[in-house]
């Protein structure tokens, strides 16, 4: 499960080659226009640029420049009023990961097309240390909501409380996906009790937002491999970066996809 997504935003894209502010992170140290400082050696394994105006992102760290700052290719451009009708332009590394160094850190930079201003930009950067497959056997996924009244701040994650719809038999499950839906939504991340990773996914928000018009296929399969194990009586929770602050209400669903380890009573499969 040690995957873990960290994210980068600006209020308002530059023209010239501007830095992302990283969002203060659970896992790793740095915020801001400072970036982040890595703990560990990490795969960088897949990224998502999004903004009306964007003309490119990239990643930049000093290890990097063996080659050059890779670009986040496709970006994502959501104009006024147009629905994304496919999946999402996430950049999938899955297969040729590219190796960022404990010690060094890691930044984000973006600009805009020439004549527009005032646009907001993001990018999202999943990470991973080792990669923890989905078990063979039955999956399910199943829908969950909020309470209502529940805080979500803007442009920084906010840890918000789950219920499935329906109760889970007691035992221990994987996560091995999601699919989550808020007004204004960027992304989701899971949190299991024990690991301070957060493996997530980009969230399905409003179609001129800045996150997707619909789930894409890494996030549905298992390419990404686990986002945590839990128990039933520690559920996990969920952190949303939304661009705008609003508070829960029945707009904010979801569906988790799971895999049952084990029974609680017996410890057996």
């Amino acid at each position: 499960m040690p995957t873990h997504l960290a994210a980068y935003t600006s209020a308002d894209l530059q023209t010239a080659n501007g830095v992302l502010g990283a969002i203060t992170d659970d896992l790793f140290y740095g915020t801001g226009i400072s970036g982040f400082m890595l703990s560990e050696d990490m795969a960088f394994i897949a990224g998502y640029a999004c903004g009306e105006s964007l003309d490119f992102a990239s990643i930049v760290a000093p290890s990097l420049l063996r080659v050059g700052y890779p670009a986040i290719v496709p970006t994502q451009r959501n104009p006024a009023g147009l629905f994304t009708p496919f999946d999402p332009g996430m950049m999938d590394l899955l297969r040729n990961a590219i190796r960022l160094r404990r010690g060094e850190r890691i930044t984000a930079n973006g600009g805009e097309r020439t004549g527009m201003t005032n646009y907001p930009g993001v990018v999202l950067m999943w990470l991973q240390t080792t990669y923890e497959p989905i078990p063979e056997g039955e999956s399910f996924w199943l829908p969950y909501s909020f309470a209502a009244g529940q805080q979500v701040n803007a442009l920084q994650w906010s840890a918000l409380t789950p219920g499935f719809v329906q109760s889970l038999p007691s035992g221990r499950y994987m996560v091995a996906g999601i699919e989550h839906y808020s007004p204004q939504a960027i992304a989701v991340r899971v949190a299991c009790s024990g690991s301070s990773f957060r493996p997530g996914a980009l969230a399905l928000g409003d179609p001129t937002g800045l996150g997707g018009g619909r789930n894409h296929q890494l996030f549905y399969g298992d390419y990404m491999g686990s986002y945590g194990v839990f128990s039933t009586d520690a559920p996990p929770t969920l952190q949303i970066l939304s661009a705008t602050s609003r508070v829960t209400d029945d707009s904010d669903t979801g569906f988790m996809r799971v895999v049952r380890l084990s029974d609680g009573a017996f410890g057996g499969q």
